[in-house]
């Protein structure tokens, strides 16, 4: 399993409002998204496929799923992001 680590996406990271409090960082790899965009009260939620990356992204997200975004039931949390992050398709949605 490949462990994606980088310096995080700046076009992304640009995109993320200074205001937002909640995030989901779908495909977070090893987490350095949530590490660039860690505050006192935001929330960081990040999915990725690997266990090692878990283990990664933790230091920075305050929870971290091991899912397929195809199969996964995101209802959870219906209304509760500021912003989606996937890191997939390298796009970033604005909710707030």
């Amino acid at each position: 399993n490949k462990v994606y680590k980088n310096e995080g996406n700046s076009y992304v990271l640009r995109e993320v409002p200074e205001e937002a409090v909640t995030i989901f960082d779908i495909g977070c790899g090893a987490g350095d998204i949530a590490k660039s965009l860690k505050k006192d009260n935001r929330i960081i939620i990040g999915m990725t496929l690997s266990n090692e990356e878990k283990e990664m992204a933790s230091n920075f997200c305050n929870e971290v799923i091991i899912a397929d975004i195809e199969k996964y039931d995101a209802l959870n949390y219906n209304n509760f992001f500021d912003v989606i992050i996937d890191m997939i398709l390298s796009t970033c949605c604005i909710l707030m």
